[in-house]
């Protein structure tokens, strides 16, 4: 049994992030501006929106959508697959989800700013550990989501 005897890792000072480009913060600004709601009805679902930001992904992004291939999921979800060089080693995935709940309206006179302002949190307001970006989908924890999203 290892785990009374393995030497403890050693302890290093983290690196310092670097600053990030101001393209990084303008794509996040504009894609945290575009109102992709999920409401529990998926009737109200504002497809117009995930278009949007999918329009915005492909603007934005154009070297991803040059040299990696992209496969549409159900009309909003996407997978893009970034080829390995060692096809035996099994393939790693990343995901998050772009999508948000409605804000509750007796909530909206609370809020300090526009729930889709754009809005950018100082740097210095955020300790960062590890950001990736790889795919999208509406949240599947939201049941009528999937359920939307698999008939349609």
């Amino acid at each position: 049994m290892r785990t009374f005897n393995a030497k403890p890792w050693p302890s290093h000072k983290a690196a310092p992030f670097a600053a990030l480009p101001d393209s990084a913060l303008s794509h996040f600004s504009r894609a945290i501006s575009i109102p992709t709601v999920s409401p529990q009805d998926p009737s109200r679902i504002d497809t117009g929106s995930f278009l949007r930001y999918r329009s915005f992904v492909e603007s934005a992004y154009p070297l991803i959508h040059q040299r990696l291939s992209r496969e549409i999921v159900t009309n909003f979800s996407y997978i893009y697959t970034w080829k390995g060089t060692d096809p035996s080693l099994p393939p790693l995935i990343l995901m998050a989800h772009y999508d948000v709940v409605p804000v509750e309206i007796s909530t909206e006179k609370l809020w300090t700013a526009p729930p889709f302002g754009g809005n950018i949190i100082p740097a210095s307001q955020i300790s960062p550990v590890s950001t990736s970006l790889a795919s999208y989908l509406p949240d599947p924890t939201n049941a009528n989501v999937a359920r939307w999203i698999s008939t349609n």
